[in-house]
């Protein structure tokens, strides 16, 4: 017998050696395989679950997109959202029209309207006193003789917004607002020359944020009026710098092209000859109108569509359509640091957005230009 130290390794004949080095590999071979297929089961395993959980017949969230959120698994929100239509009891639905329900933020009032716009209509109010809706009553701190719908609550429930036709607004409907003074909605005002004008405002309706008021309003758009110049005079007197803000005041924007058409031909466009109007009279708008109800006056459609300093004296100008929020932001840094340029300036860089774009334009697909 021979001793062979086991500190020094075995040497194999070169026909062993390839064999241990191929039973080696054929060994990491399978674990590799192993390996990948559990990740790939893995893999499949959790895809297959994040489908089932995900896929839009079992997975849906109910949301009124400002103040929840809710998640709902397995279910149809339709079932769970809503049950089959019913009229309230009680003294809720009369013989006149009850419409434009809404409840408070915190479920204790219900407010709607009750009566015609042209008749009379008021609000009336109803108390939950958790169970049930309670007799609804008028809100005589808001009510009058004229008419008042749409009412809206603010979203913590302290405001009530409504529109009224009442004396006390610029004329027409105007939105009203009242505040809950521990015992009811009282002291209503109407909200200002902002929002309010001659003509119709309704609907109002304040965002979830509490920081935006919505609502409806059949004011002209795009062409000055008498009012719009008056409103204009009125900013210029309160304000110590006025800003030309956006395309449209600043050079009267895309508003300025119905200055292609005097006033005649676009009455003549808008509301005799367009295909979707439906005008037998042939009536268009004009400036004092007397009616049974009285006189009703309509602010003065101007000619020419004019910008802003050609109006009033404008201090600055921000030019954009929108106005980029660095501008804002530079304006207001500029108005509040007081480090203002000298009046008339544009707060604005010198270079247009084509002018900093990085892009480069290779290939020019317009090759003439004829006139």
């Amino acid at each position: 017998m021979t001793a062979i130290d086991d500190k020094e390794p075995a040497v194999l004949d070169p026909e062993t050696a390839g064999q241990v080095e191929r039973l080696r590999r054929e060994k990491a071979r399978r674990k590799e395989r192993i390996v990948i297929t559990l990740v790939v089961l893995g893999v499949s395993l959790f895809l297959g679950w994040l489908y089932c959980y995900l896929r839009p017949d079992t997975w849906h969230y109910y949301t009124d997109e400002s103040t929840f959120r809710h998640l709902a698994k397995d279910v149809d929100p339709r079932f769970v959202l809503w049950e089959e239509s019913r009229v309230l009891p009680g003294t809720f639905n009369t013989a006149s029209e009850e419409s434009a329900p809404v409840v408070s933020p915190d479920g204790a009032h219900m407010v709607f309207t009750r009566g015609l716009s042209e008749s009379n209509a008021n609000l009336f109010v109803s108390k939950w006193d958790g169970k049930a809706w309670g007799r609804p009553g008028p809100m005589r701190a808001l009510n009058s003789k004229f008419n008042e719908v749409d009412p809206s609550f603010s979203k913590d429930g302290k405001f009530l917004y409504f529109a009224t036709d009442r004396p006390g607004g610029p004329g027409g409907f105007d939105i009203w607002v009242s505040r809950w003074d521990g015992a009811e909605y009282a002291w209503p005002v109407p909200l200002g020359i902002m929002v309010n004008s001659k003509f119709d405002e309704r609907g109002p309706e304040p965002n979830g944020g509490g920081d935006r008021l919505y609502f409806s309003s059949k004011r002209p758009r795009g062409q000055l009026t008498d009012e719009q110049e008056e409103l204009a005079k009125l900013m210029r007197r309160k304000a110590k710098t006025l800003i030309a803000f956006g395309s449209c005041a600043h050079m009267g924007g895309i508003p300025g092209l119905a200055n292609v058409s005097d006033r005649k031909e676009i009455f003549d466009r808008a509301y005799q000859s367009s295909p979707s109007t439906e005008n037998p009279s042939m009536a268009i708008p004009e400036t004092v109108v007397e009616t049974d109800a009285g006189t009703l006056t309509l602010p003065e459609f101007y000619d020419t569509v004019k910008a802003l300093d050609q109006v009033v004296e404008v201090d600055y100008y921000v030019p954009g359509c929108p106005p980029h929020p660095s501008l804002i932001v530079e304006a207001v840094q500029a108005i509040a640091g007081g480090n203002l340029p000298p009046k008339g300036a544009v707060l604005a860089p010198e270079k247009s957005v084509c002018d900093e774009c990085p892009r480069v334009r290779e290939e020019k697909k317009i090759l003439e230009i004829r006139r």
